[in-house]
């Protein structure tokens, strides 16, 4: 799997990302919600269908003015067709080996006979088709090669809102040159038949002390082979009311192939959503559990004489202890409460070093006691 990555800095003006991706999108592509997105996104994947056949079952029938160009297609012994797409017709001619060129100058019955004539037809020659069922009527959305590997959109909507939504970010908007109803302000978001565009912003007041800059994150993908998966992260200072986004900085981006690392790339897509969100991970979570079940010591004195082992000072070890039982009010001896303990004891000190050493001591005593 390789994901690609490239870094930004220094950028002093805008970065036209965000309004290229949704106002050069057209106004039904357009979203005012995340959650709308992400529930058309789920819609479509439930109408969709994914097969494999081998391509001498593909015959595509030329369109008439009544009848726009399909694709024929063997399912076992079931013949069906589908209507195709401008986008899916152009992959066909892809797999044919048929200049683009050529297919737009051609003449709808001659263009089908040239992609039928010019189809691999051997035995082992394969590809993917996506339908869609449209009211009673299947489209091709996508022909690809054996190799694609598709990730859906609405698996990165709820990754996005797993980690994202429920920690203070949000749909990017305007936060300045815009008048009107900022609930109505446009929101960084967009989804074509062909792709989708999400922006999300830290929301809240950026802080003065790093000169008034947000944190951005835009993520793009494609279910149909036209794009790269793909985010970026990024500090930024404002979005004018075009979404234009001005004093970028420090921006990485990563994309990765529809290919067979395109599940590695989504874990690495996922990772980067946590460290944003500085949300607890499920395993983190099932870890603390376990702490909060496993005894420390059977007694306070032992307690103590177990930290001063782990390198704590008996006079640290009593007050840790001691602190372990009015910070969680319970008067266990868990793990983890002692380790909030010793946190609660680093709070009480005077030098930031002394409290900062502490800290990591009680991260040493959590991971070294829970190990054995």
């Amino acid at each position: 799997m390789t994901v690609k990555t490239t870094t930004k800095a220094g950028e002093q003006t805008y970065n036209s990302l965000a309004n290229r991706e949704v106002f050069l999108a057209p106004p039904e592509a357009q979203y005012q919600s995340f959650q709308k997105l992400w529930d058309d996104a789920s819609a479509q994947r439930s109408r969709s269908e994914e097969h494999v056949i081998n391509l001498r079952d593909a015959v595509v029938l030329p369109g008439t003015d009544e009848q726009p160009e399909r694709l024929t297609l063997l399912r076992g012994d079931v013949e069906f067709k589908a209507k195709l797409t401008n986008y899916s017709y152009k992959q066909i001619a892809r797999v044919a080996g048929v200049p683009l060129q050529m297919v737009e100058r051609l003449k709808p019955d001659t263009r089908a006979k040239v992609i039928n004539e010019l189809m691999p037809r051997g035995d082992d020659r394969v590809a993917q088709v996506l339908l869609e069922n449209t009211g009673g009527d299947q489209e091709v959305r996508a022909f690809t090669g054996s190799q694609y590997s598709r990730l859906w959109d609405a698996d990165v909507c709820a990754e996005l809102d797993r980690w994202l939504a429920g920690s203070g970010w949000e749909p990017a908007k305007p936060t300045f040159r815009y008048a009107g109803d900022d609930s109505n302000a446009p929101r960084a978001l967009s989804r074509t038949d062909r792709s989708s565009f999400m922006f999300f912003m830290k929301n809240g007041d950026p802080g003065d002390d790093f000169g008034g800059l947000h944190r951005g994150l835009a993520v793009w993908n494609s279910e149909i082979g036209d794009r790269m998966f793909g985010w970026t992260s990024f500090l930024f200072r404002d979005i004018c009311g075009n979404l234009l986004i001005w004093g970028m900085r420090e921006q990485t981006i990563k994309q990765v192939v529809h290919r067979k690392g395109i599940i590695k790339g989504f874990d690495e897509f996922r990772a980067d959503c946590v460290e944003l969100s500085g949300a607890v991970t499920d395993e983190e979570f099932s870890f603390i559990q376990r702490a909060a079940e496993v005894e420390f010591a059977p007694d306070v004195e032992r307690a103590e004489q177990r930290l001063n082992k782990f390198g704590l000072t008996r006079e640290a070890s009593k007050k840790a202890v001691e602190l372990s039982q009015s910070v969680l009010g319970t008067g266990d001896l868990s793990v983890w409460g002692v380790t909030n303990g010793i946190t609660a004891y680093a709070n009480t000190l005077q030098h930031g070093y002394d409290r900062i050493e502490y800290q990591k001591k009680a991260g040493e005593v959590l991971t070294e006691a829970m190990a054995g």
